[in-house]
């Protein structure tokens, strides 16, 4: 009794599962980007998936971040160019798409924004925290056993030498040129130009039109129509928000043994000193 009283239960759950999923059917998707990006995991995951949909036609990427990592920003970036290839995809930049939220913008077709969303910001920037002065009042010593010059380099408990200076703005000198040619192809802009706007620099929604770092001001329902036309949808969308997590993850809720897991991953030891480059 008790085993068929599982079976249902299981059974039931499958079931709820596939109507979610149809549920959230359409022929327009819009995939939300929001908050700081470092992990890309899951939004590659949503626009691969997108991808290999024959339902889907158009695809909308609401953008809200600040940023995140370089590496993350990439990897996102590079999932938005393949999906572009097979789909039309637009950007909608909402209050903040700066740094990596605009880097991730750039291979869709068309990007809108509202005339005061803060954009740009295209640079690279690496966080430096020294306690060698805090530890020494402490009377903690710390020692460092390593393999190679540059192993412990940006370390903070000691001061950083021109030379550990020079070749950690080296690394970001590199990472900042890969930026500038993702903005370059994807904006169809010269060089000169590229380097003239990628200084830092944070613009407003119609500073960044005039610029041509975006191609239209519009909210969100503008983008989504502009995606319908472009993707020759000729009835009203059947615009759907896909969810980053399975079904499993919205019926038993948001908290996973992944984000337990990477939450704890957080507190090992030198995780706060650790120096990451991000944009």
């Amino acid at each position: 009794m008790k085993r068929l009283f599982f079976i249902f239960i299981l059974l039931a759950l499958i079931g709820y599962g596939i109507f979610l999923t149809r549920s959230r059917a359409g022929d327009l998707a819009v995939v939300q980007i929001e908050g700081g990006i470092f992990d890309a995991v899951a939004v590659i995951r949503q626009l691969e998936g997108l991808g290999k949909s024959p339902e889907v036609k158009a695809v909308v990427l609401r953008v809200d971040s600040p940023g995140g990592s370089v590496g993350a920003s990439q990897e996102i970036h590079e999932s938005v160019k393949r999906l572009a290839g097979k789909k039309k995809v637009v950007a909608s930049l909402g209050s903040v798409a700066a740094s990596g939220g605009y880097y991730v913008s750039l291979p869709a077709h068309r990007i809108f924004a509202a005339p005061g969303t803060v954009t740009g910001s295209i640079g690279v920037r690496m966080e430096y925290l020294n306690v060698e002065e805090l530890m020494r009042w402490a009377r903690v010593h710390e020692e460092t056993l390593k393999s190679g010059r540059w192993k412990d380099a940006g370390s903070a408990v000691r001061p950083m030498d021109p030379e550990e200076r020079s070749y950690l703005e080296g690394i970001l000198k590199k990472m900042h040129a890969q930026f500038k040619m993702a903005v370059g192809e994807g904006r169809h802009l010269p060089a000169d130009k590229v380097e003239a706007l990628s200084e830092g620099q944070l613009f407003t929604g119609e500073e960044a039109l005039s610029l041509g770092l975006i191609d239209e001001i519009g909210n969100l329902q503008v983008a989504i129509e502009a995606a319908a036309r472009m993707a020759g949808i000729e009835k009203e969308p059947r615009v759907f928000y896909p969810e980053r997590e399975g079904w499993i993850d919205r019926i038993f809720g948001s908290v996973s043994l992944r984000s337990v897991v990477s939450g704890l991953d957080a507190f090992r030891p030198g995780f706060f000193f650790m120096m990451k480059p991000t944009i």
